[in-house]
């Protein structure tokens, strides 16, 4: 048998022996992920910054009850700085431990005029009132 020349041009037989991607599909793939990752990078930042203002709200409000359930059952109100009264708290068995706000913030604690208690965050401020 007689092996027939291939008629095809020479840069058709040196494609078809090619298995990768050339450079410029590399980047140009680069740069479709970058723009997408670009996009979305301020949308998870601003749920992250959601999630940890829900979380401080909630620590506002536990914060908040558990001041008014001391006083039920103590019969008196904590007295002290901010972090003396969170430890009364949890010495009393009504917090487990001293809440910390997600963003890194301290609780400050304080009673107005008319005996309502008013828990803000040095990050977050007053949530949940």
């Amino acid at each position: 048998m007689v092996k027939l020349p291939d008629e095809r041009p020479f840069r058709a037989r040196a494609r078809q022996r090619e298995r990768g991607f050339t450079l410029v599909e590399l980047l140009v793939c680069l740069a479709i992920i970058g723009i997408l990752i670009s996009l979305a990078a301020p949308n998870l930042r601003a749920a992250g910054e959601s999630a940890q203002r829900t979380g401080c709200e909630s620590n506002q409000r536990l914060i908040r009850q558990e001041l008014v359930q001391f006083q039920l059952v103590q019969r008196r109100a904590p007295t002290g700085t901010s972090g003396e009264i969170l430890q009364e708290l949890v010495d009393a068995g009504l917090l487990d431990s001293r809440p910390k706000c997600p963003a890194g913030g301290d609780y400050e604690i304080r009673q107005d005029a008319g005996g309502q208690w008013k828990v803000s965050c040095s990050v977050h401020g007053a949530l949940g009132e």
